[in-house]
């Protein structure tokens, strides 16, 4: 009985912990590793009460119970965000159990039971399974985050307008005598300048509004970038409009993105 009372504590400890981890991802702000543990800590001793629930509505409504306190363990911020964590914990719950107990159990008189063997390939498929969603939530939050701070603005400058795509970056602060700088890559700088390559290395600014080099910390260290001003700046989704805006020329701009210009963080609060 204290083998079998050992692989319960273990098994749902491993898997509140991995289907916890998946919430937090998918619906909490901050993930504490340390909260997580506590409450997989406490649903794994609650699974102990179980069979001790003489019918069908009483398991489940332990079940419900002890996920609405695991998750209160986790301290979310609203009703709303608890209650979809609550779903989500006991439709994962039963997925995930039912999936187990089919592949891996083996049924007996009192129930189902899991082999020792079959129990290492239990931790592995759902640690395994844990990893790759958790990596694919990242990803498409990622994706989400960028294409909802993607917007199409046009650049006038000397009654020349191009029309870009661009990311407003919440990490771009990047300032030049206090005024905001926003960067754009070569190719955006040519059409917008009429300048080509030759030109800039030979510094031929001559049709420039205010042209200077400033330093700048990037990626790849710091650099020296040229920031000049432009007559407009324009958001052609929301009709908004920037006036005497600075430019930053970004010559190690990630091209492969479907944006040509970083904007200010400024810009996440206009």
């Amino acid at each position: 009985m204290k083998i079998y009372l050992e692989q319960i504590l273990i098994t749902n400890f491993i898997i509140d912990f991995c289907i916890l981890l998946v919430i937090s991802k998918l619906i909490f702000t901050h993930i504490k590793y340390r909260r997580i543990m506590f409450s997989a800590l406490f649903g794994s001793f609650a699974t102990l009460i179980y069979p001790f629930c003489t019918n069908f509505l009483l398991t489940n409504c332990l079940k419900i119970i002890s996920a609405i306190i695991m998750l209160q363990i986790l301290k979310p911020i609203n009703k709303k965000q608890l209650m979809l964590s609550v779903l989500l914990m006991l439709g994962l719950s039963y997925a995930i159990g039912g999936a187990i107990l089919s592949n891996f159990g083996s049924q007996t008189s009192s129930g189902y039971i899991i082999t020792d063997t079959n129990l290492i390939f239990v931790f592995i498929t759902t640690i395994l399974t844990t990893f790759i969603l958790c990596k694919l939530i990242s990803w498409i939050k990622t994706k989400i985050i960028t294409n909802s701070n993607i917007y199409e603005i046009t650049l006038t400058n000397n009654n020349k307008s191009v029309i870009i795509k661009s990311f407003i970056d919440s990490g771009n602060s990047l300032y030049d005598n206090n005024d905001p700088v926003s960067l754009i890559n070569f190719d955006t700088f040519t059409k917008l300048t009429n300048l080509n390559l030759n030109q800039y290395l030979t510094n031929q600014f001559n049709e420039l509004k205010d042209p200077h080099f400033i330093t700048a910390n990037t990626i790849s260290g710091k650099r020296k970038i040229l920031v000049f001003t432009i007559d407009k700046l324009s958001f052609n989704q929301h009709a908004r409009e920037y006036y005497k805006v600075k430019l930053g020329v970004a010559l190690h701009f990630d091209n492969s993105k479907e944006y040509k210009a970083i904007l200010n963080s400024s810009f996440c609060y206009n």
